[in-house]
C-alpha cells in the first residue's frame, strides 16, 4: 500500500485542459503548476520500490477542503489520477476499480492510500 498527503487545494481536473486551435489538448499553467508542487510532495513521502503498481488497484481518499466552497468530487478524481499517473505510481488510471472518498474534519488536507486489490478480496474491508 503507498500512502501520502497533500496540504494544497485539489484543482478540478476536469476543467484544467486547454485546447489550442488545432484541437490539441494542453494541460492549464495553473493546473501544471499545482500538479508539479504535489507530485514534489507525493514523491518525497512514497518511498515504494515497486513502482509503478500493475494490476487493479483501489483508491481511498480522505479530504478536508480549505474553504467552504462546494466541490466537484469527480473533478478532484479526475486530478488525482492525473497525478498518480504523472508521479509514476499507476501506469494508467484505468487500473484503479474501487475508490472510496470521505470528507473529514482535520485539515485542510488530502490524504491518499493506494492499494493493489487482490482477487477475491472485496475492496471495503481495507
Amino acid at each position: 500500500m503507498m500512502t501520502f498527503s497533500l496540504t494544497a487545494q485539489l484543482p478540478n481536473g476536469k476543467n484544467s485542459v486547454l485546447v489550442t486551435r488545432t484541437g490539441q489538448r494542453i494541460p492549464s499553467p495553473r493546473f501544471v503548476e499545482w500538479r508539479r508542487q504535489a507530485a514534489k510532495e507525493v514523491l518525497t513521502q512514497v518511498t515504494a520500490t515497486k513502482k509503478p503498481l500493475r494490476g487493479p488497484c483501489g483508491l481511498r481518499v480522505s479530504y478536508v477542503p480549505q474553504d467552504r466552497r462546494r466541490r466537484d468530487v469527480s473533478g478532484q478524481l479526475d486530478c488525482l489520477f492525473h497525478l498518480l499517473e504523472y508521479c509514476g505510481l499507476v501506469e494508467d488510471d484505468s487500473q484503479i476499480h474501487g475508490v472510496v472518498w470521505t470528507r473529514d474534519r482535520d485539515g485542510p488536507h488530502t490524504r491518499i492510500a493506494l492499494l493493489p486489490l487482490t482477487p477475491g478480496v472485496p475492496f471495503v474491508r481495507w
